[in-house]
């Protein structure tokens, strides 16, 4: 108790100190709770999300059109099944049936129906999933799931769909049965035995791609009770695939994505919406997550150098003190323990107050763009975990160096005159060249020896070591330099006797070195948040070349249409052109995605048809394009002769391809039928992939490895 005591009064003794010091560990924990916030509210957002959107399963197939009319193949279940990757292969085949939804038994069959009584606003119809899997797609909330053993009618029903309709477990759900060979319908009372917790099918807009997937349903039923309702055999309008947890889902999407456009109505995984946004929250949840980690360390860092600055001063100003005590009071291990409690106070000090900061920035933030957070704001345990590691371990850390030096007084230091710690002015040749070899591994591991996936977090942490250690290795040296050669111009400017200079800062070596690396860290950081934030951004700003807009026209207009447009007043007639939009697979695998998919490494391009001569060509052409290999006139020229078309220079970097290579894709609904073009020119578009993505131009995947431009008539 007298230990702490006293060590509470040191701190006051130099109370501005200890609030500098606490301030800067403050800001080092705000930046790890803002950090770790949003890995919490991404980590919550995408566990809901993935295992609802999907319910229990990884993938699901679809046909590749939006053609309700168009349904999977049943020889596609076979193949499925024996693939080893995969667990259980459930077929669904969705239909809009009629409903009425009073609470009646099922005591008449043969009732003709009246108009409907339930909510104003509702349709009269519900989007039926008919499937005889064993087990729920989704959580059952209320009531079971759809018994195999019993005959009667049964209907699960989405949550949101039963409250909207006012609908409970045990009511009735009067479901429309047209009469053979006669007019009008009998109705078919199903007894509602539980509520699904799915989540609502996402809102379409113009840039959305129609895709179907379990949550679409809104009841779910017995195969054979849709068939006997509908008048109609089973047909497959999705499959949705469970995949082996050994199993790798990546190779298994781009293994299988050739085969599945290959059968007489193409199918694909549906990429879109829940399924694909649930696996990017995945990835984007892991590397959020690193980044928690890094900025944890890095917060580390600042607050055991600041800390381990301010004790370090106090050992120094403080030696004939605890030479005293050691003379009449205290043991060396109780002096040790003394100065880890000044560090401990320091950084639970900080602690609180970063969070309580950090918490009420976050606070802020929420209350002016609210409307903008995805993810929300959430406080975690994972969050208070990483401050308090970030915070109390390393003062902890930062206080063992000076615990140590402690130890080393004396009693007789009491009475012993005090004196500078002189060190050599020489720059250490072998310090400095071993601290730049340590720095040296990060860029040998990043560029010259490029990890592999499984191996990439073992070389990230030892990269992080060796760069920190290199640089805490070096910073004497450069401290020695700078006091040598920097320091004299600066005692001139100021008008102070450089001897005073060299007092503070060379005598005191350790101290300014952690005060220098501490400084150091806080603007790396800032620098590296700015430089890595305005280096991703930069990709998605759509440049110079984009029209000012893409007018998406309804199915069943004509080319023509579109000269309405043409004619408006406050539209250039000269830079107004139609085009025309597929999304094929490639025949190759040029980009490696089966391998290691990204943003831009996929099996598929988005291919645009225009008039090359008047998008390219002319004074005021409609796309203003920076050539990157290739001329205007020539790919035009290749281009009007059919079978050429211009590529994106990230696409060349991407694939090796060349200026007169050739790249061959696979027609969405002719997947037998190659067509190849040959790359008349390489151009730069910045933005192209924010400005496919809002646009509807991605006709049938969520993402895509280029954007292609051709003639009009060959796509």
């Amino acid at each position: 108790m007298k230990v702490l005591r006293l060590a509470l009064a040191f701190l006051r003794e130099r109370s501005t100190r200890t609030a500098l010091t606490t301030v800067a560990i403050a800001a080092a924990v705000c930046m790890v709770i803002w950090v770790t916030s949003s890995y919490e509210a991404l980590h919550k957002t995408y566990d809901e999300f993935s295992n609802l959107a999907l319910g229990r399963y990884e993938l699901t197939i679809a046909p590749i059109s939006a053609d309700e009319n168009d349904f999977a193949s049943a020889d596609v279940m076979q193949p499925l099944l024996d693939d080893p990757a995969v667990a259980t292969v459930d077929p669904m085949w969705a239909k809009r049936i009629a409903i009425q939804t009073p609470n009646l038994p099922p005591a008449v069959h043969a009732v003709r129906p009246g108009p409907g009584d339930g909510p104003r606003g509702l349709l009269p119809s519900l989007m039926f999933m008919a499937t005889d899997a064993e087990q729920s797609p989704f959580d059952v909330s209320v009531g079971h799931w759809l018994s195999p053993e019993t005959e009667s009618p049964q209907a699960v029903l989405r949550a949101d769909v039963a409250k909207r309709r006012q609908l409970h477990v045990g009511d009735w759900l009067n479901i429309e049965r047209p009469r053979p060979g006669e007019d009008g319908q009998d109705l078919v009372a199903f007894q509602i035995v539980g509520l699904l917790d799915a989540p609502k099918p996402p809102t379409m807009n113009a840039g959305s791609i129609p895709m179907l997937t379990p949550s679409f349903g809104e009841a779910f039923i017995h195969i054979a009770q849709a068939e006997e309702i509908l008048g109609e055999t089973f047909r497959i309008s999705l499959l949705g695939v469970s995949i082996n947890k050994e199993a790798d889902i990546t190779k298994f999407r781009f293994g299988w994505a050739p085969r599945l456009s290959s059968y007489k109505t193409p199918l694909q995984f549906q990429e879109a919406y829940e399924i694909e946004e649930a696996l990017d929250q995945a990835s984007e949840a892991e590397n959020v997550k690193l980044q928690s980690y890094a900025a944890t360390g890095v917060a580390m860092l600042v607050a055991m150098l600041v800390t381990f600055c301010s004790l370090s001063m106090g050992v120094t100003e403080r030696t004939r003190q605890y030479a005293v005590l050691r003379a009449i009071a205290f043991t060396k291990w109780q002096i040790v323990l003394l100065i880890v409690i000044e560090g401990l106070v320091i950084g639970a000090m900080g602690l609180i107050a970063g969070i309580l900061v950090g918490w009420g920035l976050l606070q802020i933030v929420e209350q002016l763009f609210g409307s903008l957070l995805h993810h929300g704001i959430l406080l975690g345990g994972r969050n208070l975990t990483l401050a308090m590691l970030a915070s109390l371990g390393g003062a902890f850390l930062a206080s063992l160096f000076p615990a140590y030096k402690s130890t080393c007084v004396k009693p007789l230091d009491a009475v012993a005159p005090l004196h500078q710690t002189q060190i050599s002015r020489s720059p250490g040749w072998f310090r400095l060249m071993l601290g730049l070899s340590l720095i040296a591994v990060n860029p040998l591991l990043t560029f010259v020896f490029p990890p592999n996936e499984n191996s990439v977090g073992l070389a990230m942490a030892i990269g992080f070591l060796c760069s920190s250690v290199g640089f805490f290795v070096i910073a004497p040296s450069i401290v020695v330099w700078v006091d040598r050669y920097v320091g004299p111009t600066f005692a001139r400017w100021l008008r102070i006797d450089p001897k005073l200079l060299t007092s503070q800062i060379t005598s005191h070596l350790w101290r300014t070195v952690g005060a220098a690396i501490a400084m150091a860290f806080g603007l790396g950081l800032f620098v590296g948040i700015q430089v890595w934030g305005f280096t991703m951004l930069e990709s998605f700003i759509p440049g110079s070349w984009t029209p000012d807009a893409i007018v998406v026209l309804r199915p069943g207009l004509k080319p023509e249409d579109a000269e309405h447009l043409a004619n408006h007043p406050d539209v250039d007639p000269q830079r107004c052109l139609p085009l025309v939009v597929e999304q094929p697979r490639l025949v190759e695998d040029l980009t490696h995605s089966a391998e290691r998919p990204s943003i831009i490494r996929q099996d598929n391009v988005v291919i645009v048809g225009l008039d090359p001569a008047q998008a390219f060509l002319g004074d005021h052409p409609l796309l203003t394009l920076e050539w990157v290999a290739g001329d205007p006139r020539d790919a035009v020229k290749q281009m009007q002769n059919g079978g050429a078309c211009i590529v994106p220079d990230h696409f060349i970097e991407e694939t090796g391809l060349k200026l007169g290579d050739s790249i061959s894709v696979s027609p969405p609904r002719n997947a037998g039928n190659k067509v190849s073009y040959e790359i008349a020119g390489v151009v730069k578009l910045p933005g192209w992939h924010w400005q496919t993505k809002l646009t509807g131009l991605r006709t049938r995947t969520h993402r895509a490895a280029a954007l292609v431009l051709a003639d009009y008539d060959s796509v």
